[in-house]
């Protein structure tokens, strides 16, 4: 019996030990399933985060683009500006007589210059004399450059979406 005893001993002893073994193993299996499941979650934030980079950097890119939109059409109404205050110099200049209209001789100037600055105006007294009674006037002229200026400095942007607006 003591045999039998001592044999029962050792075997619930192996047992015990089985089991504890076993209760380990799932232990090490808690925490490795534990740690596969923040591996997991790691791995969806940095998903959701590559999207909200991805949508940010979609949104830099328009503003990058509305930001060099906005300062090309600042640089092409400087320089239409610019243009303006030429043609109104130009104007003064041609205006010999200073009647603020041009006709006669100062009309052949005008022509002069105009075929020298805006190549494409072939007809000056059509384009710039808009009521027809052979004489420009400095509205006249400045009116119709506006609309010649307005149709060169016009943006293939402003031409798809219209003027560009920036908030402040």
């Amino acid at each position: 019996m003591e045999g039998e005893n001592k044999e029962f001993q050792k075997s619930n002893e192996e047992l015990e030990s089985t089991v504890k073994g076993l209760w380990k193993d799932v232990g090490i299996v808690d925490t490795a399933t534990a740690d596969l499941d923040q591996i997991l979650h790691g791995f969806d934030t940095l998903a959701e985060t590559a999207d909200v980079m991805e949508k940010y950097e979609k949104e830099l890119n328009e503003d990058q683009e509305k930001f060099l939109e906005f300062q090309r059409q600042r640089l092409l109404t400087n320089a239409k500006h610019q243009l303006k205050r030429r043609l109104r110099d130009t104007f003064d200049d041609v205006d010999t007589d200073g009647s603020g209209t041009i006709e006669g001789r100062e009309t052949s100037a005008l022509k002069r210059i105009v075929k020298r600055d805006l190549p494409d105006v072939k007809d000056v007294d059509k384009v710039f004399d808009l009521d027809g009674d052979g004489i420009i006037k400095k509205w006249e002229l400045m009116d119709s450059c506006d609309a010649l200026l307005d149709k060169v400095f016009t943006t293939e942007y402003e031409k798809k979406h219209g003027e560009l607006k920036i908030k402040k």
